[in-house]
């Protein structure tokens, strides 16, 4: 090719050389500076040639790398799954030489449980209805090992149209696979130990609740038989007098006395059954989770308590509320809790003051509850919301002690936080955080 060009270009030089004959050396000098500056112009224009093909060269080298080293495995495959290309991280993730990848089947390396949805993916991209398709799989590697995938693939068309190749990126999603899996046991193991708790539970109140009836029973009968006794006793004529004395105040004051003592601990035994009954039955009951309107919702709280408000003096508050995500019957329950112990712990020396507020922080409604009862002390706060828990110097407060602990299950329920500041003499706060609906 170089011979020839070289014998055209001689060609043209003889045929200007003819073409010089009669020509002035003005001539010729013009003609030779035109020459010079073409050449010099060729020369430039090669460089600049020269420099943009180096420039292509590392842009080629540069989307090479990016696409070999991507995060991402890439490949191209035909109507019948086979691997035309593949790049590095393809490769590595299954472990295999990438010349090994090439005109091989996709189908190598599925599992055999997900070969079924391997070709449906592909069916659909090669049938023209899709412009885009996603799938998981299981891929078995080169060394027999487990891979999770997330495959995201579009069609290559060709001029008429129609799909020719498929191009799929590939993400392993084996760790959240497994972590997957891990919650799923985690959850299955929990739910086990939950309705091992509940089975306990209903023994404990069964078995304790017989025991307990019996006792009262006859504690009762006790109680008829020693009265019974304290009359007869009454009607009887024992010498010395004292001695018959001593009888009736050892019936009255110490036997009757005991038994009362007795028949208090059974109602407190009682309440508590009855409670551990009401927290048991918090995790067991299905939550069904909407947009709730908390604005209304305290409204209709507040409507219910309106006779205890009135009865005790309450000064009740609200500000606009943000909604939340939630089950309506227990979050009632858990603003109901909040604001019978506010009330039942309001501070004699003041007027009652209840003040519900909210906002919107990130992906939470946050909500206060504030009053200025008494407080709780600050070595208190630590357990406030453990199950039969009551703060100090609260004998005279009616109660069993779960109605925080279980506002503090039904909000872990619904992935919220709750949490407690008080003071002394001042007052307490309790914050609720609680899932925002979606914009």
């Amino acid at each position: 090719m170089f011979s020839e060009l070289r014998r055209r270009a001689e060609q043209i030089v003889q045929e200007e050389g003819a073409e010089l004959d009669g020509k002035s050396e003005a001539d010729i000098a013009a003609l030779v500076h035109e020459l010079r500056v073409h050449q010099i112009q060729l020369e430039m224009q090669n460089e600049e040639l020269r420099r943009s093909q180096a420039e292509l060269e590392e842009s080629r080298r540069q989307y090479a790398n990016l696409y070999d080293f991507a995060p991402a495995g890439y490949f191209i495959f035909d109507r019948n799954g086979i691997i035309l290309n593949a790049n590095l991280t393809a490769s590595s993730m299954l472990r295999i030489e990438r010349a090994y990848l090439i005109l091989k089947p996709f189908d190598l390396f599925v599992s055999h449980e997900d070969k079924a949805v391997c070709f449906q993916h592909r069916r659909r991209m090669f049938s023209g209805e899709s412009n885009g398709e996603s799938c998981e799989l299981k891929l078995i590697r080169r060394d027999r090992s487990e891979l999770f995938v997330h495959i995201q693939s579009r069609p290559v068309l060709n001029p008429d149209g129609g799909v020719m190749q498929c191009r799929s990126s590939v993400i392993d999603i084996t760790d959240r696979k497994r972590a997957e899996d891990r919650q799923r046991y985690l959850m299955d193991r929990l739910e086990a130990k939950n309705k091992e708790l509940a089975r306990f539970s209903d023994t404990i109140r069964h078995d304790f609740g017989n025991a307990i009836l019996s006792i009262d029973g006859f504690s009762k009968e006790l109680t008829e038989t020693a009265e019974a006794v304290h009359r007869l006793i009454g009607g009887l004529s024992i010498e010395p007098e004292g001695k018959k004395e001593e009888l009736r105040t050892l019936l009255k004051e110490d036997i009757l006395s005991s038994i009362h003592f007795i028949q208090t601990g059974i109602q407190q035994m009682n309440t508590m059954l009855t409670g551990l009954g009401r927290l048991s039955s918090v995790g067991r009951i299905p939550i069904h989770i909407t947009s709730l309107n908390m604005n209304k919702l305290i409204q209709e709280i507040a409507g219910s308590m309106k006779h205890q408000f009135e009865r005790e003096g309450i000064l009740f508050h609200a500000d606009p509320l943000p909604d939340c995500l939630g089950d309506a019957g227990q979050v009632t329950l858990i603003f109901t809790n909040l604001l019978t112990n506010a009330v039942k712990y309001k501070d004699s020396r003041r007027p009652c003051r209840i003040h519900i507020r909210g906002e919107k922080e990130g992906g939470k409604s946050v909500y206060c509850v504030e009053d200025n009862g008494v407080g709780i002390r600050a070595e208190d706060q630590e357990r406030i919301f453990d199950a039969f828990f009551r703060i100090r110097h609260s004998d005279d407060v009616k109660g069993d002690g779960l109605g925080l602990s279980i506002v503090s299950k039904i909000v872990e329920l619904h992935h919220g936080e709750v949490r407690v500041e008080s003071e002394v003499g001042k007052g307490s706060r309790f914050i609720v955080k609680l899932p925002h609906p979606p914009e």
